[in-house]
């Protein structure tokens, strides 16, 4: 008998936690909510990644697709938290929520050139590509590090092929093509730029004859 009299009580205290009010906790959970996207069925290409995002935005995109792929196939804590990083980074750039379970396509993501162009070449390219926007000194001595950097990665992958050093080849590469202006895949075609920076000086060396 005496069970029953605490019905109402347990019922009006139970009432009582179902309906408080928390404006607080409202408002975190709606504006949560609001950000909340529909997750794609299909993994997310590096290439979807890329389209319609500003070129200086390129050669982070590309590290973090790498990073994934590296905490895959070379499982070191290092490389699980580059890659965790790298899930957040992409997730928030596609406007998804850091939490979120988004599945990207990592095929291809880390191929580029097995050699590097002469840098000569590069600083050529990098020179009609800028069209005089940066100071020639810092444009010259952002190549020629990047480059150095590059030459130094490649050597070490080519002494010892390991995940690792193919990692720190492929973003060194990266960073090269983002000293110089260019896509990725341009290292390997620099000849076009070549050939017209060593025209225009041939012609300059006429004039001053």
């Amino acid at each position: 008998m005496r069970s029953l009299l605490f019905l109402p009580v347990l019922f009006l205290t139970g009432g009582c936690l179902l309906y408080f009010s928390d404006p607080e906790a409202d408002r975190a959970v709606e504006s949560l909510c609001l950000l909340r996207r529909e997750l794609p069925v299909n993994p997310v290409t590096l290439g979807e990644m890329l389209a319609g995002r500003p070129e200086k935005e390129h050669g982070r995109i590309r590290i973090a697709f790498a990073s994934l792929l590296l905490a895959e196939t070379e499982k070191s804590a290092e490389n699980i938290l580059r890659g965790e990083q790298s899930r957040i980074c992409l997730n928030t750039l596609g406007g998804f929520l850091p939490s979120d379970k988004v599945k990207y396509s990592l095929e291809g993501v880390m191929d580029c050139p097995e050699e590097l162009p002469p840098v000569a070449v590069v600083e050529k390219a990098a020179l009609l590509i800028d069209d005089g926007n940066t100071p020639i000194m810092q444009l010259l001595v952002n190549v020629r590090l990047a480059h150095l950097r590059a030459v130094n990665a490649m050597n070490n992958k080519n002494k010892n092929p390991s995940a690792d050093n193919h990692f720190a080849y492929f973003s060194a590469c990266v960073l090269l093509a983002q000293s110089a202006g260019i896509e990725l895949k341009q290292l390997e075609s620099l000849e076009e730029y070549e050939k017209r920076f060593d025209s225009a000086e041939e012609r300059l060396r006429k004039r001053k004859e």
